[in-house]
């Protein structure tokens, strides 16, 4: 078999296994209702979301703290206005509305109580903001099953910011045991799954290089460690057929001159 191909089978095979070796993570936010009753809103597949006003821009995630402009704990930060799908702008130009680790969740619709409609989740300690006060914001989470993610910008006033999104995943359920379970149970499960295969992998390549130990000692008579490895030749030169896949890959798949064989 050509040595290109098996690199290229390689890198491949080993991409598969990470991509599937990660799961999606769960996020489900519990609510207390006016009433007492709990109520559980699973935002997992809502993501981070985006939206822009004439002068600003927002980036917004209930889940976990954003990477990037306006540092690593921000749960929402303002930027300036997109330009096509690019922001001209340096790192003073974007500012923190509050620390995903200051979340607190509240429900949505008082007057009258209206359960598993949606609910307000509420960050606080931004950036620094005018009469040494620090900016804070609101984020209405309300329940349309038609919509994924509606996003609007509601109040833009002095430190205080607020915000609407209207989406399927606002649409709570009331709280039990496989309620709260079920998404989880879904991203554990993928988890085992990855495991089994990693563990099946490590397991046929421990009993590869034990029997092919076991062969060559009864056929080749070694003489030295490195003849009890079974292939040796090809396990030696292995780093430089995936370098020589990588590139094969980058290049279209096309053969060339910028491989080592």
């Amino acid at each position: 078999m050509n040595k290109i191909a098996i690199a290229t089978a390689l890198v491949c095979v080993l991409g598969c296994v990470l991509a599937h070796g990660v799961s999606a993570g769960s996020c489900k936010i519990l609510v207390e209702e006016v009433n007492q009753q709990q109520y559980v809103y699973d935002v997992s597949e809502l993501g981070e979301v985006t939206v822009k006003t004439r002068t600003n821009s927002y980036t917004i995630d209930l889940c976990k703290p954003l990477s990037g402009e306006c540092g690593t704990e921000s749960a929402v930060c303002r930027g300036p206005p997109i330009v096509g799908n690019a922001r001209n702008a340096t790192d003073s130009d974007y500012t923190s509305l509050g620390k995903f680790s200051t979340r607190s969740v509240v429900p949505y619709g008082y007057e009258p109580a209206q359960p598993g409609i949606g609910f307000v989740a509420l960050f606080g300690q931004g950036d620094a903001c005018e009469d040494s006060d620090v900016f804070t914001s609101g984020v209405i989470v309300i329940c349309d099953p038609n919509e994924k993610a509606l996003v609007s910008v509601t109040q833009e006033e002095s430190c205080y910011y607020e915000f609407s999104i209207s989406t399927k995943y606002g649409c709570g359920v009331v709280a039990t045991s496989s309620a709260l379970n079920s998404s989880e149970g879904g991203s554990d499960a993928g988890e085992v799954a990855a495991l089994v295969i990693l563990l099946i992998l490590l397991v046929s390549v421990v009993l590869y290089f034990a029997v092919g130990a076991i062969y060559q000692k009864k056929t080749q008579d070694p003489a030295t460690l490195r003849d009890y490895v079974i292939h040796n030749q090809f396990w030696c030169s292995l780093p430089s057929l995936v370098v020589d896949g990588v590139k094969f890959i980058f290049h279209g798949c096309r053969k060339g001159d910028y491989v080592s064989v």
